[in-house]
Order: structure tokens, then sequence, then C-alpha cells
């Protein structure tokens, strides 16, 4: 797994959660805009803000709180926070590998599937 992609989101999601306090985002999460992302009632949920507003966090705020809604449920939920002064490091390739590699985690018996998939991935790429 860790030759899909050099970068780990999960971390990332792991360091910035692990800093908020109780009950931190509440608000978005309980606006009528996310809980229509929840539904399905909409596909996609923009949230623009100059840099430092807090899109990364209140982003992790949004991944925690649907990653453990489908604990319970059959889906899987990957996630990468692109970054500018990264940009570098996130490649096309490695960022679509990152969240191929964040599907796979918990699909131990697809790994070698996968394999051949990211050798044919990263000679394009």
């Amino acid at each position: 797994m860790k030759y899909l992609s050099p970068i780990d989101f999960f971390v990332q999601l792991h360091d910035i959660i692990s800093q908020q306090q109780p009950g931190t985002g509440q608000w978005f999460l309980d606006s009528d805009e996310f809980r229509s992302l929840v539904r399905g009632d909409i596909k996609t949920l923009f949230c623009p803000g100059i840099p430092g507003a807090g899109k990364t966090v209140m982003a992790s705020i949004s991944i925690d709180h649907l990653n453990t809604m489908a604990r319970c449920e059959d889906v899987a939920i990957a996630h990468i926070f692109c970054n500018y002064k990264s940009k570098a490091q996130q490649t096309i390739v490695d960022l679509f590998a990152s969240l191929l590699k964040q599907l796979l985690r918990d699909q131990p018996d697809l790994t070698a599937s996968v394999w051949v998939f990211t050798v044919n991935l990263r000679m394009i790429g």
C-alpha cells in the first residue's frame, strides 16, 4: 500500500481532528447545506474562503463526521487536501493514488488487483 502514494492524508486528518475541542464546527454539521449533502439532495458543497479562514479544519470535521456515519453502512470515504505549498509533491497521479489507497485501506484482499493498476498508472503518469 505504501507504493501507491507517499502522501498520507489520513495522518493530516487525524492531526487536525486531534487538536479540536468537542463541539467545534457543530454549527456547520447542523447547517441545512451540510445536511442536504449527507441526504444526497446535493452532490457538491462549495465552501470558498481566504487562506487561513479554516477551510481545511471544517473539511476535516466534515470528513470525520462522515467517517463516523459510514462505519455502519456500506460506504467508503476518501479525501485529499490540496495545498498550494505542496503542489510539487501533489501530482495528479499521487493524488488519485492516495484516494485509491484510502479506499483500499480496509480491503486487503483487493491489493493484488490494484498492484497491476498502479503499475500501469505510474507508467502513464
